[in-house]
């Protein structure tokens, strides 16, 4: 039944992009978000550089650009290092190193995201989502602490800094996690391009980021400093806000291998199983979070840009009620994000449940 059904997902998927004559990657309205969110970044950047403002006027410029920074990286980055923006590789190439220019490198974002996440969602000790943090228990197998009484908390106060750590935590966890210290990837070495890529990026961001306006802007030290960390305040809060509510809720289940390592189970059911879509009904979020409310759609089908999945979606909802399988979804936000936080706190608990599939 699980080949049947994955079979007539992909022809019926296949069927819609043929017969309207559309192709899976970005199309005109797609390109034309991506160049707003770039300027929504760029401009109020280049503003604080060049114009003196008011304390106030250069925060409100900061957290637009942050808005713009997150818009970028849904928007933009995110589809390409999917290879889902363009047909052409190399353009994909070229747009995930805006990544790159976010802070974030797009290499170590494809084995963080791509290769563990996408490969092991939900699955204890291989996504690397669920291992961020040992201040954090993220899944049911994860060894138990007191503290995690209080994490569905305190856990969200840490999503102002969420591209703040991942700037300056994240990648450098996954660099050396990655690199045979300790690590039992089969990944040992990480090719000296992207070793010497990675060192440059991260240099030429801290330039953009914190020499020039140091250097350039005529504000004080301190009035930079909290513009800076309010571009990542607001980029955190949205970016932890849409990222969490895919995987890290209620609806959904959590994957234990068996003894020989196997998920008994075909790779598409398993990711409709711990996936869930939110707020889809909202033209809004789906627009500007690049189609990362429809996490299902996303994590069946990564290389079609994510301005297909509202029209894919109705596809996918049929097939999956045909053949019996979950199709999990929070109509809203708010909803998404009180299911959020009840996962945390069950998860919180000693003696937490959550729905274990082998």
């Amino acid at each position: 039944m699980h080949r049947a059904f994955a079979e007539e997902l992909n022809s019926k998927v296949d069927h819609y992009f043929k017969s309207n004559h559309i192709s899976r990657y970005a199309n005109t309205s797609m390109k034309l978000k991506g160049a707003f969110m770039f300027l929504l970044l760029s401009v109020p950047y280049i503003i604080l550089l060049t114009i003196p403002l008011p304390f106030y006027q250069m925060v409100l410029l900061s957290t637009l650009s942050g808005i713009g920074m997150v818009g970028v990286g849904f928007n933009i980055c995110h589809d390409a290092c999917h290879n889902a923006y363009s047909q052409n590789p190399k353009i994909n190439r070229l747009l995930g190193y805006g990544f790159n220019l976010l802070g974030i490198n797009a290499y170590l974002w494809k084995i963080k995201h791509n290769l563990s996440h996408h490969t092991y969602t939900n699955i204890y000790h291989k996504d690397e989502d669920l291992l961020e943090s040992d201040g954090v228990r993220l899944s049911p197998e994860a060894p138990y602490k007191k503290i995690y009484r209080f994490q569905h908390i305190y856990y969200f106060l840490f999503y102002p800094l969420y591209s703040f750590i991942w700037v300056f935590v994240y990648d450098f966890q996954v660099f050396f996690r990655f690199n045979g210290n300790g690590s039992s990837d089969p990944m040992k070495k990480h090719p000296l391009k992207e070793v010497i890529v990675f060192i440059a990026s991260k240099l030429i961001y801290f330039l953009f980021a914190l020499v020039l306006p140091f250097y350039l802007m005529e504000a004080k030290w301190w009035e930079i400093l909290i513009c800076y960390l309010s571009m990542h305040a607001i980029a955190g809060v949205i970016m932890a806000c849409v990222v969490k509510l895919g995987h890290i809720v209620d609806n959904v289940s959590h994957a234990i291998p068996d003894e020989d390592g196997i998920i008994q189970n075909s790779w598409m059911v398993h990711e409709l199983e711990v996936s869930s879509n939110f707020s889809i009904d909202s033209p809004f979020v789906s627009w500007f979070s690049g189609g990362l409310n429809f996490q299902i759609e996303h994590h069946l089908f990564p290389r079609t840009c994510s301005v297909h999945y509202p029209k894919i979606s109705p596809i996918i909802l049929e097939i999956t009620k045909k053949y019996g399988f979950p199709y999990h979804i929070n109509k809203t936000m708010v909803s998404g994000l009180l299911s959020h936080y009840k996962t945390l706190k069950r998860l919180g608990s000693p003696n937490s449940t959550q729905v274990i599939i082998h």
